[in-house]
């Protein structure tokens, strides 16, 4: 059934351009209409010149405005209030409709005309233009009433012109979507406008923002939302509104996952959320009982994470590189902001480990790549995780190897993301980071800088451990030597100039706003943004011409493969080297005549065997290892009976994956102990 209303409240509201401006209303406010509430919808007109009517039928909200620099909103019948996203979207952007959403004070029942922010999008012009709105207690357009933000700076970054001229904003469409999310945990609106871009032949929706705006309202203060219509220079706009909605969650996830289990489902971090494959552990272990969780979120463009709590989050980074033509910015996966490239899926979600595969382009916010030349520098990361929360990173890196383009290369940068309400030094243990190799040599760095970089070099395994308040620590480890290249096919160098603890960069994992500090940044403006800040590089600085020390796949692609062992070192007691002895494993694996050691698969993290013969299969290592994981090929030990020093031992994991047959031991076995195993 349409209904049709019609109503015009006056109060002033100098739109868009001003600042500051004091809100002074008519002598005699005009009561409200009761056509405006009926079946609970109110209508508002924000500003004096907004002669507005509407229409409602089914889920499509129709919106007539006229008068210039106008907004006129419907507010829904459903109160918001706490952690909160509000959303709409405009059905008729193609008409040039001027649209937007604004939450709304709720007072006696009534919205508050003198308390509202808004989101708004017009597009008079050949360009969309976004800029957000409000009225704080009366004045018009404070924006910012924190004083963070110079004055001189307000215009910009609360007004966005759509136009491709500015770095890292290459859009020029809008979808027709806009939300305000109300963070529950910092106390900042966030505003957000849907943008569309065509790449490669593919079109790619997401989101652009604007900056934050702190609330101002008081304690448990309730909202109404309202899809609006809004004109600038124009005199009038018909405005066609579906699928509103007020999305209440809460601000952190909610999991009653007890298990070692892979899902890809809806993901809540620091008040945002998202699609994401998440890897939760059994809560029978260390990492399952404190909650840790491993996750590739779209927030963080699929970049891999360790969730250790609301406020605190670490990713060991990506491959990353930059141009030698000129091209500006860094070239990596967190600027692919439309998410074109960066996707992750399982691969193998079985009792015995989790197999994630991530796949990315490297560009740079503008979708450019680092030289000219049609072909683009590619990556997949096959990310193995065990019970233990242990497991591996294999990268697969193929360069862009024409239009002149040279240049070394990262493989990783450990980095601290802080929630909102934290900053990332606030995460920091004193020192922040460890590099050692597995005899122990180790620098102690942040806020010593005392690297010998020369010496890490040579070292044959390089362990990167950070220290964190609170949380285990997470660490990695790269390998490499002249007589063993399977783990890196170039010598790894750590890379510490620039790289600190207090740094606030935000333009990473969930910000959306333009980069603000010139072509590789934003810093953040207020504490409660999530931020991130990196300890160290870790890097392939050699063969840039790629003349040696390459695959080629089938189409005749070069490309090289790096593998890395990474975990939680949940008791901060140096169990990284334990795990890199067991990985790298450099001593000798003794075997009865039935069964044979061939190989250690450092992509799996695995011991390779194969059994000759019936009977009972022993193994004997020469040095000490921990959390085993042994693999029979051309095997089946399904009825297997496992045995430590003539003791039978249970706490173990098996699976039959293909004609090979997988077991993980969860225990620290000593050199020389006798393992046996019986089928």
């Amino acid at each position: 059934m349409k209904k049709n209303f019609s109503h015009i409240i006056f109060c002033v509201l100098t739109f868009c351009n001003a600042c500051g401006d004091k809100y002074t209303p008519p002598p005699t406010l005009p009561p409200p209409d009761d056509t405006a509430v009926v079946d609970k919808y109110q209508a508002i007109a924000l500003n004096l010149n907004a002669n507005g009517s509407f229409t409602v039928d089914d889920n499509l909200l129709n919106i007539n405005l006229y008068g210039t620099n106008a907004l006129y909103g419907v507010c829904l019948p459903q109160i918001a209030e706490g952690h909160f996203i509000a959303e709409t979207s405009c059905t008729n952007v193609a008409n040039k409709s001027g649209y937007g959403i604004a939450v709304i004070n709720l007072k006696e029942g009534k919205p508050d005309f003198g308390n509202f922010t808004a989101i708004t999008v017009v597009l008079e012009g050949n360009y969309p233009l976004i800029e957000a709105v409000d009225r704080q207690n009366g004045i018009d357009n404070v924006l910012d009433n924190t004083n963070t933000i110079a004055a001189n700076k307000l215009a910009s970054r609360y007004c966005l012109l759509l136009n491709a001229e500015q770095y890292s904003v290459p859009f020029t469409a809008v979808n027709g979507k806009v939300k305000i999310l109300r963070n529950a945990i910092s106390g900042f609106f966030h505003f957000y406008v849907g943008v569309e871009k065509n790449i490669d032949g593919v079109t790619k929706n997401d989101w652009v923002e604007l900056a934050q705006s702190k609330d101002w309202s008081a304690q448990g203060q309730k909202f109404l939302v309202a899809p609006i219509a809004v004109t600038k220079t124009k005199d009038k706009t018909h405005s066609k509104f579906i699928d509103t909605k007020i999305d209440k969650f809460e601000p952190s996830d909610i999991d009653a996952t007890s298990s070692f289990s892979a899902a890809r489902r809806e993901f809540v971090w620091a008040g945002f959320k998202g699609d994401a494959i998440v890897i939760t552990f059994d809560k029978g272990t260390k990492t399952g009982q404190q909650g840790h969780k491993f996750v590739f979120w779209s927030e963080a463009n699929y970049v891999p994470m360790w969730i250790m709590n609301n406020e605190l989050a670490f990713c060991y980074e990506f491959v990353e590189v930059w141009s030698n033509k000129g091209v500006p910015g860094c070239f990596e996966p967190m600027s692919d902001r439309l998410k074109r490239f960066s996707g992750a899926e399982i691969l193998e979600n079985s009792p015995l480990r989790k197999v994630v595969k991530w796949d990315y382009t490297l560009v740079n916010p503008d979708y450019n790549l680092p030289a000219p030349g049609n072909q683009k520098p590619e990556v997949e990361e096959i990310y193995t995780i065990y019970p233990d929360g242990t497991g591996t990173r294999k990268i697969t890196f193929r360069q862009k190897t024409d239009g002149g383009f040279r240049s070394h290369h990262e493989l990783a940068e450990p980095m601290v993301i802080s929630g909102s309400s934290t900053i990332p030094a606030d995460h920091f243990g004193s020192p922040a980071l460890k590099v050692s190799n597995a005899e122990e040599a180790t620098f102690e760095l942040l806020p010593s800088r005392n690297l010998n970089v020369e010496t890490v070099k040579a070292w044959q395994e390089q362990i990167y451990t950070v220290n964190l308040n609170n949380a285990p620590n997470p660490f990695c480890v790269f390998a490499y030597s002249q007589n063993n290249k399977q783990t890196a096919p170039l010598a790894i160098t750590p890379e510490f100039t620039w790289h600190n603890t207090h740094y606030q960069m935000s333009h990473f994992p969930t910000d959306r706003q333009p980069y603000l500090n010139g072509y590789d940044k934003s810093m953040a403006d207020f504490p409660s943004q999530i931020s991130h800040s990196s300890v160290i590089g870790i890097e392939a600085m050699e063969n840039t011409d790629w003349t040696d020390d390459y695959l080629t796949d089938t189409n005749g692609r070069k490309y090289r493969v790096y593998i890395s062992l990474i975990g939680l070192d949940m008791d901060k007691n140096n169990i990284a080297a334990q795990y890199t002895q067991t990985w790298l494993y450099k001593g000798t694996v003794q075997t009865s005549e039935n069964c044979e050691f061939k190989e250690m698969d450092y992509a799996e993290k695995t011991f390779v065997l194969s059994k000759k013969a019936e009977g009972i299969c022993n193994v004997v290592f020469s040095k000490n290892i921990i959390n085993p994981v042994l693999k029979f090929e051309n095997a089946d030990l399904s009825n297997l009976n496992l045995k430590i020093d003539n003791r039978s031992f249970t706490d173990i994991i098996t699976e039959k994956r293909g004609n090979d047959f997988y077991i993980f031991i969860n225990k620290k076995i000593e050199a020389g102990s006798l393992i046996q195993i019986e089928n």
